[in-house]
């Protein structure tokens, strides 16, 4: 009597991995090291229950991954975080949306968006704070010369405009004076935290 040892094969799932290619062997017979197979945004980590030697029956085994995470970085370009740094990094798995972990400021600036749009995780990347310009307000103080040829307190009003836009005022004709154009600052920049002062004499 003559036994002969079965030739058993052993198939691989890659678990959506590129395919590996079965082994065979006798029963019993050590088995090889099998291809490597990869898999986009996970790493592979072997393969599950891989026997030592071909068992009794075909069998399949199925590839372990780990999901891959990746850096991505949070610029608040022109504004600032809480805690007054310019940029936050955070690790996020593969194929997941980053959120960032708190929204930036700007003086007199609205947070808009991240640049690019936040997009499912492929790979490192950097996104960065966008802002538009808020409303923020001026000041301007009306100086008024009195007959001995002084200035006294201005009279002062508080007006709206938007941050980082010129603004400009012009002064009430008022009988018997004139506009004094050298020392009168009428038009400025507004400045996003509402230092501009514009000022009449």
């Amino acid at each position: 009597v003559y036994l002969n040892r079965k030739t058993i094969t052993i198939s691989f799932n890659t678990d959506g991995g590129t395919a590996v290619d079965a082994l065979t062997g006798l029963y019993g017979a050590a088995v090889g090291t099998p291809a490597t197979t990869t898999k986009t945004g996970y790493t592979f980590a072997g393969w599950e229950s891989l026997p030592a030697t071909f068992p009794a029956a075909d069998t399949t085994v199925k590839a372990l991954w780990d999901i891959n995470y990746y850096t991505i970085t949070f610029n608040a370009g022109e504004g600032t975080f809480a805690d007054g740094s310019k940029e936050k990094t955070v690790e996020f798995a593969y194929n997941t949306t980053p959120v960032a972990p708190e929204t930036p400021s700007k003086v007199g600036y609205g947070f808009t968006a991240w640049s690019p749009e936040l997009a499912p995780v492929t790979g490192d990347a950097t996104y960065t704070a966008q802002f538009a310009a808020g409303a923020v307000s001026y000041t301007v103080e009306t100086y008024i010369m009195d007959t001995l040829g002084s200035y006294g307190a201005p009279a002062t009003e508080t007006k709206g405009g938007t941050a980082d836009t010129t603004a400009t005022v012009t002064p009430a004709a008022k009988t018997g004076f004139t506009v004094d154009e050298d020392a009168s600052v009428l038009e400025g920049t507004i400045a996003a935290d509402g230092s501009t002062v514009l000022k009449v004499y």
